[in-house]
């Protein structure tokens, strides 16, 4: 269920008023106490006209901008419903799902724009319309920018008015290119860009309260340039507030175009359980009018569905894509489609399928940016990600390296962008078992993540497991237990129903408590793969190979010869049978494996 609400309405129930802008609860024209996170959830309820609200989306409008976790809306709830009491309003919890609003009697009431209160002894200041033009400007030019640098490539809907709206209060001295991926010359116009964004939030939903679609181009162009800035959570909250503009206005071009941004946006800030949703919606209503952008919508839910772990479905809507595109397609889409094929083809296994779509993406954007585009250097970091996961080291490094110079000379080095290459790096120690490189590496990395991304993100999940296993091998056994204990707490939370991601991370902690001489625990983890492979991969995928030489390796650290012989026949004879290539890294410890009971 979308909620919408308009910010010059109030709701009554009773003898309570509720008012949208600024939120506030009136009972008898006195105001109930309660905290505005509180508030904004009841609207968000209110304006759902008593059907269900996910809490996902309860979170999303409670706290805007923050990352809180599910105890502050439930205690959020606790608040509400002792308030509403008295009044014979209650808020319902749906079991699975959400909340819903549960009043006798709701009544919609349109209202003046209310102005919030002003602490007494404070002066009231006019707003400068120059000054107001100048923030309008700023957050215009990013969103042309933005179009511009190709970054977004669904078509812009806008009329004349709106256009008009717009431009009265362009400033001709900010009329200049923004790019998110900045670099470091323009770093001090782009600080000067984020204070005026910033600034433009606080007011804009009142100062264009009568003015819908402004106000959406706004809010679209405000969540671009958070996402360029790597703040997704911020970027989600605006694209969700453009797109109930435009669904309350029947804005059907627009509303399909905010769909598919979210679902990219939803992604990024990893909230995939509502990105799943949203991303479903945008193809179904994409397909359903036949939208021009349906291939960039296919395209950002293929995204999803790779890192959810439906690799096939993803290459399956991705081969959908790139075999009806033409000569009119956009060719940034292509890449996209490249992109993602590459990387689920990789984790399918099939890896020269995989290299090849690497190679065609390295070519698109080569043709697309300059050499020191942001977007090049995510093409070397996946390639050089997929070149680590078949043990191709040496090109990988090469790779991996020129990412990251292109990634610190244009975003920054706290970018969380900016440290993706150093994650394939320390992965790349781990098979090595360069373990001292590992911990410093990663620790980099989980530092960015955590804080810029937060604790519950994949992301931040995979840096976690890898540290843990370098820590172990280094021996500290005390800071490993400690970061599987995150992650399996985070695990809990991304993985559930999720075999294909699960599998990876169960075997990833599994080699870490063999590391640590952990046996009880390393072979309850492997059991925990082995049925995770079961469910989400095919019987000739080379994880169940994997598997079977993990499993190998923990026989022989207990004593098991004989077990341990029959577990490496089996991780032999599916290798076999898969002709890896020889530089696969499980050929080398299949190799260590087979010298260590010839020794015996």
């Amino acid at each position: 269920m979308q909620v919408s609400n308009t910010h010059s309405d109030s709701w009554r129930m009773g003898e309570l008023l509720l008012h949208a802008s600024p939120p506030e609860l009136l009972r008898n024209g006195q105001p109930v106490s309660l905290d505005r996170s509180s508030l904004l959830v009841l609207l968000a309820l209110v304006t759902a006209h008593g059907e269900p609200v996910t809490k996902e989306q309860l979170l999303l409008e409670g706290w805007p901008n923050r990352v809180v976790h599910e105890n502050s809306l439930a205690k959020a709830i606790s608040r509400l419903r002792t308030a509403l009491k008295p009044d014979a309003v209650d808020i319902k919890a749906v079991h699975g799902f959400g909340y819903r609003l549960e009043a006798a009697a709701l009544e919609r009431m349109a209202t003046e724009p209310r102005q919030p209160p002003v602490p007494a002894g404070m002066p009231v200041r006019p707003v400068r319309k120059k000054s107001f033009a100048v923030l309008i400007a700023a957050v215009v030019c990013l969103c042309l920018s933005a179009i511009a640098a190709g970054t977004y490539y669904w078509q812009e809907y806008t009329d004349n008015a709106q256009a008009d709206a717009l431009l009265q209060f362009l400033a001709e001295d900010l009329l200049v290119s923004v790019d998110p991926y900045a670099a470091p010359a323009n770093l001090e116009k782009q600080n000067e860009m984020r204070f005026m964004v910033e600034r433009i939030v606080t007011t804009m939903d009142t100062r264009f309260a009568g003015e819908p679609n402004v106000l959406m181009t706004l809010h679209h162009a405000v969540a671009r340039a958070f996402s360029g800035w790597g703040e997704y959570d911020k970027a989600v909250s605006h694209l969700q507030q453009a797109k109930r503009l435009a669904e309350a206005q029947a804005l059907r071009a627009e509303t399909i175009a905010l769909e598919a941004s979210l679902c990219n946006h939803l992604r990024l800030a990893g909230k995939t359980h509502a990105a799943e949703q949203a991303c479903d919606i945008a193809v179904t209503n994409a397909a359903r009018v036949d939208a021009p952008g349906l291939s960039a919508v296919r395209v950002e839910r293929a995204k999803l569905l790779f890192e959810i772990g439906r690799y096939q479905a993803a290459v399956d809507e991705l081969m959908m894509v790139l075999v009806s595109a033409g000569p009119a397609t956009d060719q940034h889409i292509i890449a996209d489609a490249h992109w993602f094929l590459g990387l689920s083809l990789r984790k399918l296994a099939r890896f020269d399928d995989a290299d090849a779509a690497f190679k065609a993406l390295l070519e698109s954007r080569q043709q697309l940016h300059p050499s020191n585009h942001p977007l090049i250097a995510w093409a070397y970091t996946d390639y050089g990600d997929f070149l680590v996961h078949v043990g191709r080291f040496e090109q990988a490094n090469t790779l991996l390296g020129r990412a990251q110079e292109i990634f610190t000379v244009t975003l920054g080095p706290e970018h969380v962008e900016s440290v993706s290459p150093a994650y394939s790096l320390g992965v790349m120690y781990n098979e090595t078992q360069r373990w001292a490189d590992a911990i410093s590496t990663l620790n980099t990395v989980l530092a960015v993540y955590q804080q810029g991304l937060g604790a519950d993100h994949l992301w931040t999940l995979y840096t976690l497991g890898e540290l843990a296993l370098a820590y172990a091998g280094a021996g500290d056994t005390e800071k490993a237990r400690a970061l599987l204990a995150q992650s399996r707490t985070i695990g809990e939370r991304q993985l559930y129903g999720r075999p294909s991601k699960s599998a990876h991370f169960h075997m990833r902690w599994a080699q870490a408590l063999l590391q640590m001489q952990d046996y009880a625990g390393a072979d309850a983890e492997l059991a925990l793969a082995r049925q995770a492979l079961r469910d989400g991969f095919p019987t000739d995928h080379p994880l169940h190979a994997t598997g079977y030489c993990l499993a190998a390796n923990l026989s022989l650290a207990q004593g098991d010869r004989s077990g341990a012989r029959l577990l490496t026949n089996r991780c032999a004879q599916q290798m076999g049978a898969l002709n890896m290539p020889a530089s696969f890294p499980l050929n080398a410890q299949l190799a260590s494996l087979n010298r260590a009971l010839a020794e015996g």
